[in-house]
């Protein structure tokens, strides 16, 4: 009962650091980027977490789940995310090109770091899920036998 107690009130701390830590960053946002500016950049994040939903295909908990049972180490799952989130990226950066080409969308210099954006937060949550489901935190690569 202890236990519980101790866990029950660090995640109340925590989850209130992170509603604190929140509130500062907005205010930042706000007073660096102005009015329109911090509404453009929430509009653009809101827009690739969109994105990211349908590019990630609901993997991370396919590899939690996976990864749980023991069926494929993680070595190989860090592989497949790896794999996974450049290949998705190079989806995501065909379709930027297709839409730029209709001038629906400008092609500017801050489109790498959409492109950048885009691959870390897929490689960070299935990376993530590889972490959650080991509870070891330590990756071991693949042994590929010759």
């Amino acid at each position: 009962m202890q236990n519980f107690k101790k866990i029950f009130i660090s995640g109340i701390v925590w989850k209130f650091v992170f509603y604190v830590s929140s509130f500062c960053l907005n205010l930042l946002l706000a007073n660096i980027l102005g009015a329109t500016g911090s509404g453009s950049f929430f509009y653009l994040l809101n827009n690739l977490s969109i994105v990211l939903l349908f590019l990630s295909f609901g993997l991370d908990s396919a590899i939690t789940y996976t990864h749980a049972k023991k069926e494929f180490g993680s070595g190989h799952l860090l592989v497949f995310s790896i794999t996974w989130s450049f290949l998705s990226t190079l989806l995501f950066t065909a379709l930027m090109c297709a839409v730029a080409f209709t001038q629906l969308v400008e092609w500017n210099s801050h489109t790498l770091y959409i492109v950048l954006y885009v691959f870390s937060s897929i490689l960070i949550a299935l990376i993530s899920a590889i972490f959650y489901a080991s509870n070891n935190h330590i990756i071991q690569p693949p042994a590929f036998n010759n």
